[in-house]
This record gives C-alpha cells, structure tokens and sequence, in this order.
C-alpha cells in the first residue's frame, strides 16, 4: 500500500513539474498560468534576451505569456513584427496556437486572423488584440 501511495506522489510531482515550462503548455481550459517572465526593464515587456523568450527571437515563434492579469499569445511575424492577442478561445476556454498565417483553436476547431478577428467557428466572437511594439535597438518587445 505504501509503495502505491509514494508512485503516485511520484506521479503527481512529475505532472506538476511539467506544467512549470514555457514549452510545455497545453490546450484546453484547464491548461494552467503560463509561466510569468521573468525580470524586465518594465512589467508589459519581453526581453528577447531572456531564454524564456527563445521562442520570438525568430519569425513564425510565438508563445503564451501573461501580462496584466490577461494569457496572451505572442508571436512574432516579421523580423520587425509581432501580434498580441488573447490566448484563450473565445468558445470554450481553450488555448489557441499560432500557425504562421492565421490562429486556430484545437478544441474545436475555430480559426482567427492575426488580428484576432474569426475566420471559421464555431467561436462567434474575436480574440481580445493588444498592441506589441518591438524596439530593435533594446530587443525588447512591449505590450499594450
């Protein structure tokens, strides 16, 4: 009986362990906080720098973020250009995916445009948009 109970501990601790890293999130309306990131020159910016910023330090990288109390998705579409959009899908809850030209929901299958407008449902309405400004010369991208 002991040894069930300390394998699901083991268990436990090892699915906690895996929801702790920015490239481990899930869909679905219970995937969990992204993770925070990290020290910043100010509380609504990404420093590309950070290694937990891997991810948008090339085109077509993207990832979930939280700021100002909002999951936001974050993805970068030119070497100058990024998108901020809600992260969570405005039909279920669940964690959209950037896929290069559009957004798209694997729960259902709804699909935005990168300004967070839908193109399919069955989301009816948009994905919240917020503004990202990149500064080349700090490597800093803000949010708005």
């Amino acid at each position: 009986m002991q040894r069930r109970v300390f394998l699901r501990v083991i268990a436990a601790a090892t699915v906690a362990a895996c929801g702790t890293s920015p490239s481990s999130q899930m869909s679905g309306p219970d995937a969990g906080e992204p993770p925070s990131d990290g020290e910043a020159s100010c509380t609504n910016c990404l420093d590309l720098d950070d290694p937990s910023n891997a991810a948008l330090t090339h085109v077509g990288g993207s990832r979930v973020v939280r700021v100002n109390n909002a999951n936001l998705l974050v993805a970068r579409t030119s070497e100058t250009d990024f998108i901020a959009v809600s992260s969570i899908c405005t039909h279920a809850g669940c964690t959209v995916r950037f896929a290069t030209t559009q957004i798209n929901c694997p729960c259902h299958g709804s699909q935005f445009s990168l300004d967070g407008s839908v193109l399919r449902g069955p989301a009816t309405r948009p994905l919240a948009k917020h503004t990202a400004t990149y500064d080349a010369t700090t490597n800093v991208v803000t949010l708005t």
